[in-house]
């Protein structure tokens, strides 16, 4: 039969380009199963330390670097606004990327782990910020005020960014229990950066 001389349309290209074909799929099975397992693998300790001080590092220079910018560059060039989205991104983007390596916590009140935790933590952060930052400042974290209070050795009221998240903490294990429940042993494990389980049908191939 001879071949159709007619150009293909666009239908046509669309239909050839938009199957992949068998040596594609198993290609991309072999990649996200590769991922999916270095996901979840255990990691050792002196990683998960490194991971947890360099995202408490980023997290405390970005949220203080708005009021030291400010106080140099005059001005206030950065908003109120941009300073506390601006934590709330950058947790968001480091639990996406760094998330698997340790839990990323930053903050001993975050037990939760994975992509809905980055989007859960990062938008608390953004909204909370949003609103009760001219009252407190809203740091939500104890490094995130203890550490620039010990570098400018000022320790005006510290004590109330230890005692609310500790409370903060207590009520939210509370409500998360009678909600949902406690974690089981390796949902404990993983948020601390420990290896989970791939799921059955995952395992072969």
């Amino acid at each position: 039969m001879a071949a159709d001389p007619r150009p293909k349309g666009r239908e046509d290209n669309m239909a050839d380009t938009a199957m992949p074909t068998d040596e594609e799929r198993a290609t991309a099975r072999h990649y996200l199963m590769r991922f999916e397992a270095d996901t979840v693998r255990s990691r050792p300790l002196w990683i998960r330390l490194i991971i947890e001080f360099l995202g408490t590092f980023v997290l405390v220079t970005v949220a203080a670097g708005a009021g030291v910018i400010n106080h140099y560059a005059g001005g206030n060039p950065v908003s109120r606004t941009a300073a506390v989205i601006a934590p709330g991104a950058v947790v968001m983007a480091m639990i996406y990327a760094w998330g698997p390596l340790s839990g990323l916590h930053n903050n001993p009140a975050v037990n939760s782990i994975g992509h809905n935790a980055a989007l859960a933590v990062g938008a608390t952060v953004a909204l909370l910020g949003l609103f009760a930052s001219p009252i407190s400042g809203a740091s939500m974290n104890p490094a995130r005020s203890l550490g620039p209070d010990i570098v400018s050795t000022d320790f005006t009221g510290w004590w109330v960014y230890i005692v609310g998240p500790l409370i903060g903490a207590a009520i939210a294990v509370i409500v998360i229990g009678a909600v949902r429940g406690l974690p089981n042993k390796e949902e404990r494990a993983a948020a601390e950066g420990d290896a989970l389980p791939l799921r059955a049908g995952r395992r072969s191939g």
